[in-house]
């Protein structure tokens, strides 16, 4: 309750650049915990990884776990989940006000160039529209978003738009909207509602999926370690992004971002041929190499 209003408040003791960073936290977990903050669900329990000590006046019970003393709590911190809400392919959403004619398009993207291909694709589809207004957000960390107003008056479309990304949930996504002048104005509040229900329309017949946040390694190997490579990345039961087998034979790989260090050494092990703990015998393996690429 009071403590997630205002940190300076909780007498945490600690200085007021740091409480900042608490109230980030407070803020991810403060709808996982009852109003009087006595009880975290065990729900939440399971999502979460680290704990620290801070002082609090108040005795707190977690259920199915001791009660800690009255001069301790161990807050959570949040763990950042390596799962993601996106959609699978492309959906479509329409609005229509005054004449004028209102096309979402969403896509899942994962990159600056996937979603300037889909905007170039509809400006060359739709090249009698007037705008071609968008929002996207990419990656897991809140940092990398656009809200694109195209002509339109600021923060009537771009804003509206990503908006509608945010309502969902969704990251790695873009919605564009293509709009059909229609001879009347519709004024900022009309552009607001009819950018945000397009945009609405397209995500609510999206195919919405649950994704794990995961990094792409390339596997560079000589051709005498096919069969072993092969063997690895199938007992792995890991996705094959990518293979070429040219005059130089590569594959790449997709691995859940939080077992990436785990992975790696168990794939190595297996080329060489060894048990994981002898790492001395797996760490450098001639004509063999994995290097990291991207994170989807």
């Amino acid at each position: 309750m009071g403590i997630f209003e205002n940190t300076k408040k909780c007498n945490l003791g600690i200085s007021q650049s740091f409480s900042k960073v608490f109230q980030w936290i407070f803020g991810h977990i403060k709808d996982n915990w009852n109003e009087d903050c006595k009880v975290m669900t065990e729900e939440w329990m399971n999502k979460c990884e680290t704990f620290v000590q801070l002082p609090t006046r108040r005795q707190k019970v977690l259920p199915g776990r001791e009660v800690f003393g009255m001069n301790y709590l161990f807050f959570t911190l949040w763990k950042m989940k390596d799962e993601y809400k996106t959609i699978r392919k492309l959906s479509a959403g329409e609005f229509r006000d005054k004449g004028s004619k209102f096309l979402a398009y969403a896509w899942p993207v994962y990159s600056h160039e996937e979603w300037q291909e889909h905007v170039n694709e509809l400006k060359k589809e739709h090249f009698k529209a007037v705008h071609f207004c968008f929002g996207y957000r990419l990656g897991t960390d809140n940092n990398e978003f656009r809200a694109n107003d195209d002509g339109e008056p600021s923060g009537s479309a771009g804003r509206p738009i990503l908006g509608q990304i945010d309502s969902f949930g969704l990251t790695n996504v873009i919605v564009v909207v293509v709009r059909y002048w229609g001879g009347t104005k519709l004024g900022v509040p009309g552009l607001i509602n009819a950018y945000k229900t397009s945009a609405m329309e397209a995500l609510k017949n999206a195919d919405i999926i649950e994704k794990t946040v995961e990094d792409i390694f390339r596997i560079s190997f000589d051709y005498a370690l096919m069969s072993n490579v092969m063997n690895a990345v199938k007992k792995l039961n890991l996705e094959m992004v990518h293979q070429d087998f040219g005059a130089e034979a590569f594959l790449d790989i997709a691995i859940r971002k939080s077992e990436v260090e785990q992975t790696c050494n168990q794939i190595k092990a297996q080329v060489a041929g060894v048990r994981i703990e002898e790492e001395d015998k797996w760490k450098e393996i001639d004509g063999f190499e994995m290097k990291y690429l991207l994170t989807r």
